[in-house]
């Protein structure tokens, strides 16, 4: 398997997409996500969030080529759920 060269391109390997789709999920032109993975461009908090996201509406979509979101994605949306039951439902 390819070595990640940060961590854009570790989600984008995880969910087994092509850039263009991770770029079109992020809202970002292809070229500007190819700088991003690359390192042409600056990294930032803001592109990894967008990131996550993308990875969330790939995998509802049926695009991602594998079942499981990545850790780092999944491990939130299960502690928002968790956090959200608890203050619907009281401690």
């Amino acid at each position: 398997m390819t070595e990640p060269k940060n961590d854009l391109h570790r989600l984008r390997l995880a969910i087994m997409t092509t850039q263009a789709t991770m770029a079109a999920h992020m809202g970002v032109p292809l070229r500007t996500y190819e700088d991003l993975e690359t390192g042409k461009s600056t990294l930032r908090p803001i592109h990894l969030n967008a990131a996550r996201w993308a990875c969330v509406s790939i995998q509802s979509a049926g695009l991602a080529g594998r079942a499981t979101l990545p850790d780092d994605v999944f491990g939130p949306i299960i502690e928002a759920g968790f956090e959200w039951r608890l203050a619907e439902w009281g401690p």
